[in-house]
């Protein structure tokens, strides 16, 4: 089993990560369903990853239910994915 690495709430931002975040949060609905997650992150992020991390307690910071639906505010969910697994522009790839 892997350990748990909690989400350090505290850490700033860095420029790339607010620029990114920003720009995500620009494509996004203010609400997203946890099952569209993959879908509306292009990817990025797994509706079952996101839930595994709710489960361990370490998900973003709040989630609403909605008859069978877990919901997230796009903020805090793109939030918690950026400081959860990081992100560093690659500026010279080759």
């Amino acid at each position: 089993m892997h350990p748990i690495i909690p989400v350090d709430w505290e850490r700033p931002l860095t420029s790339e990560e607010k620029e990114l975040k920003e720009h995500i949060l620009s494509k996004l609905p203010p609400i997203v369903a946890r099952k569209e997650v993959g879908k509306l992150t292009g990817g990025w992020l797994d509706p079952k990853t996101v839930n595994n991390e709710d489960y361990k307690g370490n998900g973003p910071k709040r989630r609403f239910n909605s008859s069978r639906k877990v919901l997230y505010r796009s903020e805090e969910l793109i939030d918690w994915a950026i400081r959860r697994f990081g992100m560093v522009e690659v500026k010279d790839f080759r």
